[in-house]
C-alpha cells in the first residue's frame, strides 16, 4: 500500500470520527522497537557466521598466485 493511499485512509477515518490515535501510538512503538533493535545489532547478520563463498574465494589464494596464473607463458 502506498503512502498516498495510507494518508487517504487516515484522513477518511479521521473525518468519519474514528479515533486512530491508539493505532498510531502502537505503530510508532513497534517501529521504534524495530529501529532500536536494528541499530543496536540485535537484528542483522550474525558476526560469527561463516564467510560467504565469494568472500572465501577472494581470500583463498594469495595475490601472487592469482597473478601468476594469468601471466603470459
Amino acid at each position: 500500500m502506498s503512502t498516498r493511499r495510507l494518508l487517504a485512509l487516515w484522513r477518511r477515518a479521521r473525518r468519519t470520527g474514528r479515533d486512530l490515535d491508539l493505532a498510531a501510538y502502537g505503530a510508532a512503538l513497534v517501529g521504534g522497537t524495530v529501529f532500536l533493535a536494528f541499530v543496536t545489532g540485535v537484528l542483522g547478520p550474525s558476526l560469527d557466521a561463516s564467510p560467504t563463498s565469494q568472500a572465501l574465494a577472494a581470500t583463498s589464494y594469495p595475490a601472487n598466485a592469482a597473478s601468476a596464473a594469468h601471466a603470459p607463458n
